[in-house]
């Protein structure tokens, strides 16, 4: 049997859910590893996914599906103050205080599932390799979309 397996990383779009914290407070409120996290479109995602399913340019190959650059919370935090042309203050690496204040709006199991996700970032990061750029390049004939034009589309 032919197979692929696509390793997606961290996700722009969950920014998404943190739109009124960025706009309307300008806080970044989310934990995110100083080591940096390879974010990437969903859309990057779901472009590798159909190549994958329709052709034999990945067949029997893992494929890292990673953002171009490994981002930490100030760069997140500076790429929102610079499209949004005012301040948005990174809030900082405390997984526990913000996994306290999680806990009134998500179900427990989805808080501690996050912060141990969270965690895994803090220790160790999830950054890609350039040859895992360099792979996903070839698979979709582009580069893998910026976080920046992710930001200048959604806000």
């Amino acid at each position: 049997m032919e197979w692929t397996i696509l390793q997606p990383n961290n996700f722009f779009q969950n920014d998404l859910q943190l739109r009124d914290a960025i706009t309307g407070h300008g806080v970044y409120p989310l934990p995110t590893s100083a080591h940096g996290v390879s974010r990437v479109d969903t859309r990057d995602i779901a472009e590798a996914a159909a190549i994958a399913l329709t052709t034999d340019a990945a067949i029997g190959e893992t494929v890292v599906v990673a953002g171009p650059q490994a981002l930490t919370g100030p760069d997140v935090a500076g790429a929102y103050a610079e499209r949004l042309g005012r301040p948005v203050h990174y809030v900082g690496q405390d997984i526990g205080a913000w996994a306290a204040g999680m806990a009134q709006f998500l179900p427990p199991w989805m808080v501690i599932d996050l912060r141990m996700m969270l965690e895994y970032f803090d220790e160790r990061g999830l950054v890609a390799s350039a040859r895992e750029i360099e792979r996903l390049t070839a698979l979709l004939g582009r580069p893998p979309r910026s976080f920046a034009a992710f930001v200048s589309e959604n806000f």
